[in-house]
């Protein structure tokens, strides 16, 4: 998973804001990209949007510099965002209509500012910036985490840090408006995925807090020894003064009127102007314009072909038996996964240390599919056990070369019991390499090459997503055996369980919000489709009515890669250079599919050309 998503993963949890968020004034920037000057001036004042609206994760990204602010939750922030936005993308237009002497990047990057530019001025009018808090996303999950994502050091970065801490409560007060608006008009999320939000939110402050204020996550920097008898009573003081008493108002409101008044239905369709809201969702996620039932019924399709497979795989299994009853197995088979401790850890530290045994391995074989690999490192951690309990099986925090934090693959390690050891090669290559560590690090390598900056922030998810689940079935091509990493049966159902669970989210994220699916009926559709646990099934179907649309990305990015690889291999033939495809896709970062599909096209047809002056 990747999140959700902006100037890196961690948005995905950190700054899901979902709408700009504005603060201060721009800070002048030198650009090192090699465009134009009215292309790059363009391209700035994108590059400092984005800074501006997101500051903590423009300080986590290295640009230390936007170390004292905080988001702008402001309607006239917002208001001042959308017109700039609005002129940058007007005058990308015409840029791009009025010059013909513009070099490939340089339309490259004009067209993917109106891209995102349109996106974001279509979905504001659902005001999505009011349904800010689900037990995946909202301040309650990041807010915590900031000291162990943002590095302080020194004296000067806990002065600023200090700062934002004193700035944070105004942007608390702003988030309640926020919520008590949305509340007002029936735009919350379904009150079905917001069960564990009061365990979250009664842990952003507690008495023992207001008693050693030192304890709270938010001042660790300043509970380490060595440190000034001043310092740390001013932390103290601006924590207790500027910090309780708004996050105790954001507590009270969220436990006794947020949670209680949010809305009962589960489906987008009961949203405010909800079936275009849905639609402008799929839009956003895939890129693509493709209808509701068209999604469904490619899902169907896709569970089909991928049962299928998994029936084979069965076949292979030790546990096979011809003397099962005809159309038993697939059940049988899945109460046996479910259930034989052999498939299940019983400690953390035996989980962490195969997945690291697992991605040396992998280690291994990255040359042979690629020529170009990024500089950045990543490492395993274990999910904070605040958000492990209702969070995914594992997702990816993208690291800063400039704050010297590699990226990191984030393993959840409760519930052992509903974790199989089958399913950790296919999570493995989506979460780190070759999957979204490998795709993240090298986009983050874009302004060394000469791209603008503002080229490193940009993320979409059918790309970014589509390409990690693509990158799960590259472990059938590593090593000497047809079966790559997926020699072990169990280990290959465990993949096409992965592959069957992004299928499965075609059909259930369309059926819950289009077609009135209730919850438990996509609850039992994954369970009866896939080796799921209960849990895990009902924790995926609250994700997919939490987040409409988002679900869809992974598969029809991942069908759409498979397919042009497959065009270029057959145009090409016995030509046809896997590792340079794949550099190829990964050259300019995050894509929507139309522009990947074209440039991947224009690639065939150079290779095609080089290949006929060779001959001549």
């Amino acid at each position: 998973m990747r999140l959700l998503l902006g100037l890196s993963v961690f948005c995905s949890i950190a700054c899901k804001s979902t709408l700009p968020e504005v603060v201060s004034q721009p800070v002048e920037r030198s650009s090192t990209s090699e465009s134009t000057p009215l292309v790059n001036a363009i391209l700035d004042e994108a590059l400092e949007a984005v800074f501006m609206a997101s500051p903590i994760s423009a300080s986590m990204r290295g640009h230390r510099e936007y170390d004292r602010q905080v988001p702008d939750l402001s309607d006239r922030a917002r208001e001042s965002y959308y017109l700039a936005l609005e002129n940058r993308v007007a005058r990308a237009r015409s840029l791009l209509s009025e010059r013909s002497d513009l070099k490939e990047r340089e339309r490259l990057d004009l067209e993917l500012l109106v891209v995102k530019g349109e996106d974001a001025l279509r979905l504001r009018k659902f005001n999505r910036e009011e349904q800010r808090l689900t037990q995946l996303n909202g301040l309650q999950t990041w807010l915590m985490q900031l000291p162990n994502r943002l590095p302080i050091a020194g004296a000067e970065q806990r002065a600023d840090y200090l700062i934002r801490l004193s700035r944070l409560g105004e942007m608390i007060e702003q988030e309640v408006v926020l919520l008590e608006r949305g509340m007002s008009r029936g735009n919350t999320p379904p009150r079905a995925v917001l069960e564990g939000v009061g365990e979250q939110v009664r842990a952003i402050l507690t008495p023992s807090h207001l008693e050693s204020p030192l304890t709270h996550p938010l001042l660790k920097p300043f509970a380490v020894e060595g440190l000034s008898k001043q310092e740390v009573e001013e932390a103290s003081e601006i924590f207790l003064r500027s910090l309780a008493p708004s996050l105790k108002n954001y507590q009270d409101f969220v436990l006794k009127e947020y949670l209680p008044g949010a809305r009962k239905s589960v489906a987008a369709y009961d949203l405010p102007n909800g079936e275009a809201f849905y639609s402008a969702m799929i839009q956003h996620y895939t890129t693509t314009n493709q209808s509701p039932d068209e999604i469904h019924a490619l899902g169907l399709r896709e569970v089909k072909r991928i049962r299928a497979k998994m029936d084979h795989v069965i076949k292979r299994t030790p546990w096979y038996s011809a003397n099962l009853k005809a159309g038993r197995e697939f059940k049988s088979f899945l109460n046996h996964l479910r259930t034989d401790p052999r498939f299940y850890y019983r400690s953390a530290e035996e989980m962490m240390r195969d997945y690291a045994v697992i991605a040396k391995e992998v280690d291994l074989y990255l040359p042979s599919l690629f020529y170009r690999l990024p500089r950045l490192s990543f490492g395993f951690e274990e999910m904070d056990s605040a958000v492990a309990e209702r969070a995914p099986t594992a997702y990816y925090y993208s690291g800063s070369s400039q704050n010297g934090k590699p990226g990191r693959f984030i393993v959840n390690t409760s519930k052992l019991e509903e974790r199989p050891k089958y399913e950790m090669r296919a999570l493995a290559l989506h979460e780190a390499e070759p999957g979204h560590h490998l795709q993240i690090a090298l986009a983050q390598e874009l302004a060394s090459q000469g791209l603008h900056p503002w080229r490193e922030t940009l993320s979409f998810t059918v790309f970014v997503e589509g390409w990690a689940l693509y990158a799960e079935q590259l472990g059938y091509e590593m090593g000497a055996k047809a079966c790559g990493l997926y020699c072990d049966p169990y280990d290959q159902f465990g993949q096409l369980s992965y592959e069957m669970w992004r299928a499965l989210r075609l059909v259930v994220d369309t059926g819950l919000h289009a077609k009135k699916w209730s919850r438990e009926k996509a609850v039992e559709f994954m369970l009866a489709n896939s080796s799921m646990s209960s849990h895990n099934a009902r924790a995926e179907v609250d994700r997919y009515v939490a987040w409409p649309g988002q679900a869809l990305a992974y598969k029809v990015g991942e069908l759409t890669i498979n397919r042009l690889r497959g065009e270029a291999s057959a145009a090409l033939g016995s030509r046809f250079d896997l590792r340079a495809f794949h550099d190829e896709v990964l050259s300019r970062g995050a894509l929507p599919l139309s522009l990947l599909e074209s440039y991947l096209k224009q690639w065939v047809t150079t290779q095609e050309t080089k290949v006929s002056r060779s001959s001549d």
